[in-house]
């Protein structure tokens, strides 16, 4: 198996916290922007697939069921978005924890293992116990109060870019590759 030379743990904790630092900035912006293009890019979508499917089904006399179901979709999606923000953000934020969490997990149960790429074991453990405490924070408080769970994501992305951008720079002085440059 070859070994990383950091350049994708220094990627990786570049957009992190980037990411980060933004949302930490623009806290009470971020979900509305996130729900408001998303919406509008799915009302979009469907409106478009659905005159595609039209246009199909005048042309062939058959209807596309793939644009349907894509139009359907859309409409749908978009609409409920537009309409219950607030059920669309609880369901984000759901989504953006068992992410945390899980990605915690992995890098948790991969350091205590002794295979954490990149910064060893004291990193790997760090990154991990973050991506679990984050995870969970989100997971049992998905919208406490709108700023709680983004700030909450903002800091978590900072701290876990700052230990990933770490894990490369270790990853990067132990690699032959990187030394040989």
């Amino acid at each position: 198996m070859a070994r990383s030379t950091g350049s994708e743990e220094l990627a990786r904790g570049a957009v992190l916290v980037l990411f980060g630092v933004t949302v930490l900035v623009v806290p009470s912006g971020f979900l509305s922007v996130v729900l408001r293009v998303f919406g509008l890019v799915a009302l979009v979508d469907g409106a478009l697939a659905f005159v595609g499917l039209h246009r199909s089904t005048a042309e062939t006399g058959r209807s596309n069921w793939r644009l349907g179901v894509e139009a359907i979709a859309g409409i749908a999606a978009g609409g409920m978005t537009v309409l219950w923000p607030g059920i669309t953000a609880f369901v984000l934020y759901t989504i953006l924890g068992a992410w945390m969490f899980l990605t915690g997990a992995a890098e948790f149960i991969s350091a205590l293992g002794g295979r954490s790429e990149g910064g060893g074991k004291a990193l790997g453990v760090l990154r991990g116990v973050l991506g679990l405490g984050f995870g969970l924070l989100l997971l049992a408080h998905p919208i406490t109060s709108a700023a709680t769970p983004v700030g909450a994501i903002g800091f978590y992305a900072v701290a876990a870019g700052v230990t990933t951008i770490a894990a490369g720079v270790s990853s990067r002085r132990l690699s032959p590759r990187a030394s040989s440059r």
